[in-house]
């Protein structure tokens, strides 16, 4: 079983908020690692620019981090919708966010607990 640290970008199937049960593919952030990898907290990765509203950064897919990070699309790293994915819902290994640990201080200054 291969296991992935807080800081990479996965394509995976990603819960929906709205009903878990259902998945979306795209890619996501691994913030946190539960249970030895047998499930993630996980920041949705989308091609909606939602920074004006939600916590998360913009990134242009041409950037020097959204290059390292493998990105198809410039993409907003949402860290307002953090949910838990099964390990077995990862199809791949995409790259490694450079931003992570901003990103982390920021869930902190903003209360956001995953």
């Amino acid at each position: 079983m291969i296991t992935y640290n807080p800081g990479d970008v996965v394509f995976c199937k990603f819960p929906l908020r709205e009903d878990p049960l259902q998945f979306t593919r795209r890619p996501a952030l691994v913030m946190k690692v539960l249970d030895g990898g047998k499930s993630y907290k996980m920041a949705q990765i989308t091609s909606t620019d939602r920074s004006d509203k939600l916590a998360g950064v913009w990134l242009n897919k041409d950037s020097p981090e959204g290059r390292e990070m493998r990105l198809r699309t410039d993409s907003f790293i949402n860290l307002s919708n953090i949910l838990e994915v099964p390990g077995f819902a990862i199809q791949n290994f995409m790259g490694i966010c450079p931003l992570f640990h901003s990103l982390e201080t920021t869930c902190k200054e903003r209360g956001i607990k995953y």
